[in-house]
């Protein structure tokens, strides 16, 4: 499914390990491997790769990702904020926003979707132009999506933010584009996992057989 997939979409994955529902662990490293390898977004917090990859080496596995053919790598780490790394763009570390913390639960799905929601809305979802974005557009992307992230830490809940929220992380997110008036006018709220426009670009959670390992692919059509 995820093969067939990648020909027509831009896949990220974000591994959402769930270590005490793990019977097997070298067969489900493998297996998490091997999606990773098959997606253009990695996306995963600093406990996931500890689980997974046992160490804080992030950029040499993030290298190996990218040469078994994703276009962009992140790690996002709590308040040490946010590591990532692209093919083009390079290595680029963000650190996180200043929030009094209420609950953390639902960040990293406020992460993931606003980093997808930033790429669409500055053209780079598409497989071919996530790949020659530069690092002055993950950085802000980067920046959105942490935005985005703290602000869901800062209420009880997972309650993400809606536009009105971070109206001026996208303002920033889009000015070099002068994308911001058309976003605004298409897309009223937005949380995740939900549609942020009136086209096709739906972030969505397949969890199929893997459900009880909580695996998160989202789909994005380009």
């Amino acid at each position: 499914m995820i093969q067939d997939a990648g020909r027509s979409v831009t896949i990220s994955f974000d591994p959402n390990c769930r270590p005490n529902l793990v019977g097997h662990k070298a067969r489900y490293v493998d297996q998490m491997t091997a999606f990773a390898a098959l997606a253009d977004i990695v996306r995963m917090s600093d406990v996931d790769f500890k689980f997974l990859y046992g160490g804080g080496n992030y950029a040499e596995k993030a290298r190996s990702l990218i040469k078994a053919g994703a276009s962009l790598v992140v790690v996002t780490r709590g308040i040490r904020g946010v590591q990532a790394w692209h093919n083009e763009a390079g290595a680029i570390e963000i650190q996180a926003p200043t929030v009094a913390v209420v609950d953390t639960i639902g960040a990293g799905d406020s992460f993931q979707a606003a980093l997808l929601f930033a790429l669409r809305a500055i053209g780079r979802i598409g497989r071919h132009a996530l790949g020659q974005m530069n690092s002055d557009e993950l950085c802000r992307v980067l920046m959105f999506a942490s935005t985005c992230a703290a602000f869901t830490c800062g209420r009880t809940g997972a309650d993400p933010p809606r536009q009105a929220d971070v109206g001026a992380a996208l303002s920033r997110l889009c000015s070099s584009w002068g994308q911001r008036k058309s976003y605004s006018e298409r897309t009223s709220s937005w949380s995740a996992p939900r549609s942020v426009n009136e086209h096709t670009f739906v972030i969505a959670k397949f969890r199929s057989g893997y459900s009880r390992f909580g695996l998160r692919l989202s789909f994005a059509s380009k």
